[in-house]
């Protein structure tokens, strides 16, 4: 389902977590983690997403250990493509900022 949202878009994808994960600009944007899509999201658009996405949560892929910029889709917005697919954007625009490592 997320190839399938980011169709279209300039992205890279890999593999972590035994699953597909995507970068913008060598920056992970996106990805799967078992039955969930997280996605990369700045302070500000994250605490949007969390306020507007009552069950989303911060991706926390080893309990304990938050990847604090990430937070959880909840499957309530996937059913919503045009939703997601913004979301998406904003995470990998957000992604293509980030300084280079």
């Amino acid at each position: 389902m997320l190839t399938e949202l980011l169709s279209g878009m300039r992205c890279e994808k890999k593999h972590m977590f035994g699953a597909p994960v995507f970068f913008a600009e060598k920056a992970m944007f996106a990805g799967v983690f078992g039955d969930d899509i997280f996605i990369r999201l700045d302070e500000a658009e994250r605490t949007r997403f969390l306020k507007e996405n009552k069950d989303s949560k911060i991706f926390e892929p080893v309990i304990g250990r938050a990847m604090k910029e990430y937070v959880i889709a909840p499957h309530s917005l996937l059913k919503n493509k045009p939703a997601m697919r913004g979301w998406l954007t904003f995470s990998m625009e957000y992604a293509s900022r980030l300084k280079k490592k």
